[in-house]
């Protein structure tokens, strides 16, 4: 099984907003529509870095992982979502395992924290 990340783009975006509109993904997200669009339009305006990349297995579009910019401590919260077809097969693991080598090579992060 082949696992890439793949820089999240406007193409992303829009993939996300079909998937909100399907039922059968809708319950894989944790956010609506509008919530998303509002995630969206108040990152136009940070000025913090996010990384994000879609997940993608043997090239088909399997989620999303990625580095968000922490407000009150120094660092990233890492987040991700892997859609259910693709579930409890490593997936989450190994694309977890990528980000983290991204983080450590890209952009000099050699520090986690665990929030509560």
């Amino acid at each position: 099984m082949k696992i890439e990340l793949k820089s999240f783009n406007i193409k992303s975006y829009f993939r996300v907003l079909y998937l909100l509109l399907n039922p059968e993904t809708r319950k894989d997200f944790s956010y609506s529509i509008p919530e998303y669009i509002s995630m969206k339009l108040k990152e136009i305006g940070r000025k913090n870095r996010n990384y994000r990349f879609d997940i993608l297995v043997n090239g088909k579009f399997a989620g999303f992982v990625g580095l968000v910019k922490t407000k009150d401590v120094p660092g990233y919260e890492i987040g991700y979502l892997v859609f259910k077809k693709f579930r409890n097969k490593g997936v989450a693991s190994k694309s977890l395992s990528k980000l983290l080598e991204f983080a450590y090579k890209k952009i000099n992060c050699n520090a986690f924290i665990k929030m509560k």
